[in-house]
């Protein structure tokens, strides 16, 4: 019998309790955040900048430079749900994406996987949505914004090395061997 119970619930994620019987995790109610799934997409423009976008985060209550990402919809593929996303986030179409695998995020808190998927070759379709702003920036511009600090959402850094490590496999074994 499962002693797990919603306490909390918006439109957007719920919080849910539970009494974890585990060695070591005796302290009274865990505490788990239930996210929808989501895509995360790293693409190329045609001529080669990474597309990221620039929209507010009300719990930062700034506006963050990003990858675009969002959740996949009821009754939406994880393939459907990055086009989609991808497409209303920037304007830009890129066929194919092609999925990179999967992952999680706060893995000490939620339950949420986020997939992943990348694309070059992307092209202007139309206006990205409201509020979002698009950026194009040369990979190595993105690389000193990271080093100067101007770049802080530190799982798109992981997943860029995740997919550089899935499309080109000799990299992670040269960089480990040296």
């Amino acid at each position: 019998m499962s002693n797990k119970k919603i306490v909390f619930q918006t439109p957007w994620f719920h919080i849910e309790s539970e009494q974890i019987d585990h060695v070591s995790y005796r302290t009274g109610p865990f505490y788990r955040l239930h996210l929808p799934h989501s895509v995360m997409v790293v693409a190329l423009s045609s001529t080669g900048e990474l597309i990221l976008v620039n929209q507010f985060r009300p719990a930062l209550n700034t506006d963050a430079l990003e990858f675009p990402a969002g959740r996949i919809d009821a009754g939406e593929t994880p393939d459907e749900a990055a086009v989609r996303e991808f497409e209303e986030e920037t304007g830009y179409s890129c066929p194919p994406l092609v999925s990179a695998g999967k992952g999680r995020l706060l893995q000490d808190r939620a339950d949420t996987t986020v997939h992943l998927y990348y694309g070059e070759g992307a092209l202007r379709q139309s206006s990205p949505e409201a509020g979002v702003e698009v950026k194009l920036l040369k990979p190595r511009e993105y690389m000193d914004r990271v080093v100067e600090g101007q770049f802080a959402e530190l799982p798109s850094l992981g997943v860029l090395l995740y997919i550089h490590w899935k499309l080109h496999p000799d990299a992670l074994r040269t960089a480990f061997t040296k």
